[in-house]
């Protein structure tokens, strides 16, 4: 492929660096399309010519992996709230309620309104997706519902993270290896989605 081409290419996986593997793809499209061109007239092309500039090649093709990239995410943002919800069930039957610690009453907040909060904004950010795939109209975006839902959810998390330990603290027992795995699944959940929003935000077309 000539210098042209690759040049091409290269600008093509800059304007997608967000999402490395949507990038590859892209590219492999575009030197597809140049392939074919350099085929069809035996001799090689100009690729802006033939593909339009790099940077709109490359944002059109990945507007149309958006929407499908924000429903893996809310997927992913429901997979981390059922963990929260395990986590607060498993907290109430092997830890202390730590009821009389009013002080606490900050992370009790956190813990519950963060995770009711989160479900709703899930919840809206995945009708108002399937809304937009079909067509309808949906005033609110589902990019920042999403958004919305992710620090929400965290917050419930460090609540009930705060809730956990002092629960251990005041009653070690081996009942709380439960919450205990399941607070470290929530970290873990938590990070993939924190890196996952970062890539997704970043989808052109999605609002």
């Amino acid at each position: 492929m000539d210098p042209a081409a690759q040049l091409y290419l290269h600008a093509v996986r800059a304007a997608l660096a967000f999402d490395p593997a949507l990038a590859e793809r892209v590219a492999a499209e575009a030197e597809d399309h140049l392939a074919e061109a350099e085929e069809a007239r035996g001799g090689a092309v100009d690729p802006h010519l033939c593909l339009g500039p790099p940077d709109a090649f490359a944002h059109g093709i990945a507007a149309a992996h958006g929407p499908p990239r924000l429903a893996g995410f809310l997927k992913l943002l429901l997979t981390a709230l059922l963990l929260v919800t395990l986590t607060m069930r498993l907290r109430l039957a092997f830890l202390p309620p730590l009821e009389a610690e009013a002080w606490l009453w900050p992370a009790r907040l956190a813990d519950r309104w963060g995770l009711i909060a989160a479900t709703l904004a899930a919840a809206l950010a995945g009708v108002g997706l399937w809304r937009q795939r079909r067509g309808k109209d949906w005033h609110l975006s589902p990019r920042r519902l999403a958004w919305v839902g992710g620090a929400a959810l965290l917050l419930s998390s460090l609540g009930g993270g705060v809730l956990t330990a002092l629960g251990i603290a005041a009653q070690p027992t081996w009942g709380a290896v439960a919450p205990l795995a399941t607070t470290a699944a929530e970290v873990v959940a938590l990070l993939f989605l924190a890196g996952e929003y970062r890539r997704v935000r970043r989808y052109p077309g999605l609002v």
